[in-house]
């Protein structure tokens, strides 16, 4: 994003344009199961997918006008609290 601004309209638009197919995948994958093994619930899956897109989405308008070097900087900050 910091190298290159305009897309971020571009990304913010294929981000949305592929949450139903990602959401579709986890309702697709319990679907098959008549009984859905090891406890697992699919609102769960559903909440956690959320809150991973709205982490990035979060990144990435932080990211807006910050400069490379200041996003690596994050990004390893991120990475090494286990926090991606």
């Amino acid at each position: 994003m910091a190298a290159y601004p305009e897309l971020c309209g571009v990304v913010e638009e294929t981000m949305n344009a592929l949450l139903p197919a990602a959401l579709g995948v986890i309702g697709e994958t319990f679907a098959t199961y008549d009984s859905v093994p090891f406890g697992l619930v699919e609102s769960e899956f559903i909440d956690y997918a959320l809150a991973q897109l709205a982490k990035r989405v979060e990144r990435l308008e932080k990211a807006r006008g910050v400069s490379l070097e200041e996003i690596e900087r994050v990004t390893r900050t991120v990475i090494e609290q286990e926090d991606a």
